[in-house]
């Protein structure tokens, strides 16, 4: 188990969970309402947003959202779909004119509230209802997002998590289409390298080759290689087999030597972005199945309770 206070996380349980779904679940309830996590990660643009929309104050909403950086916006994104209630997110979609910001996180809610009514079973086991549930929430989640085509940014967010719903609606071909028009959008959007590294593996809809030819044009941005490195060594544990096909066959000695190396690359720069918690938990779950007691103590207080939705999923 994890070295933790208040939270215990058992990593068997996110290995198995993450084999079948794209977002892991830990040993926390999932809920299928409103998250009572704080997915603003103490961003504080996020929680000005998200007070402004819950005030009604819709247009300074919109126009604050425009102003966000790439890593702000989708973490924001996140914050708004988990922690305003559904009719809350309606009511500004409906009274904003069909903004473009309220149809984002409007469409990014009914993403998530799918995943959420699905739960993280293996596919044999999931409810009929909650699968039609399921897909009900996909589509209609495509449909809002496919609706944004006029502010750059956001097109470029809702092109990211449109990777994310095709790859659950097992429309691989177009997950991958709108990986490459959000990066000509936006060639560091992180979300984007993490739905596409999920959506072209193996056990979804890719192969070994499409994971290579995704690694050899990988983005030259630090960030977005330390996630990535760490999340496909984690489903490199997961699958058994070693995803980078670099004739490594010791997962364990590379993933060893793996966090070493990021953990000396964060103390010689720090992560100013906030997606850090996406490398700090990842840190979490790798140090935790290593034995490194060490690294784990040390990212699991860099988290500081901010558990992101790669490897933690939605968490109550």
């Amino acid at each position: 188990m994890f070295l933790v206070i208040n939270k215990r996380i058992n990593f068997v349980k996110i290995v198995m969970l993450i084999q079948t779904i794209v977002f892991s679940a830990c040993g926390q309830t999932i809920n299928k309402g409103l998250s009572k996590s704080d997915y603003s990660f103490g961003l504080k643009e996020a929680k000005t947003i998200k007070n402004e929309v819950l005030a009604g104050n819709y247009a300074k909403a919109d126009e604050m959202i425009k102003t966000l950086s790439s890593d702000n916006l989708s973490q924001t994104m996140d914050c708004l779909a988990l922690n305003i209630e559904g009719e809350i997110l309606k009511k500004w979609y409906n009274q904003s004119n069909n903004s473009e910001s309220s149809t984002l996180a409007i469409g990014v809610y009914h993403s998530h509230k799918g995943w959420k009514i699905r739960g993280y079973a293996y596919s044999n086991d999931v409810d009929k209802d909650d699968a039609m549930g399921f897909i009900d929430y996909q589509e209609k989640s495509k449909e809002l997002l496919n609706k944004i085509t006029k502010n750059k940014s956001l097109v470029a967010e809702a092109k990211a998590r449109l990777i994310r719903v095709y790859m659950s609606l097992d429309e691989y071909e177009k997950a991958s289409l709108n990986f490459q028009k959000c990066i000509q959008l936006d060639p560091n959007n992180v979300w984007a390298y993490i739905h596409q590294s999920e959506s072209i593996q193996p056990k979804w809809g890719g192969s070994q080759k499409d994971l290579n030819e995704f690694l050899k044009n990988m983005s030259k941005n630090k960030l977005i290689q330390q996630i990535i490195t760490l999340k496909l060594t984690v489903d490199s544990f997961i699958s058994d087999e070693n995803l980078f096909d670099d004739g490594e066959e010791n997962i364990k000695q590379k993933a060893r030597k793996t966090i070493r190396e990021i953990d000396k690359e964060i103390e010689a720069n720090s992560i100013n972005s906030i997606h850090k918690y996406l490398v700090f938990g990842y840190m979490v779950s790798i140090s935790h199945e290593l034995g490194d007691n060490h690294l784990l103590n040390k990212y699991y207080s860099k988290m500081d309770e901010n558990y992101p939705l790669y490897p933690f999923g939605i968490i109550e």
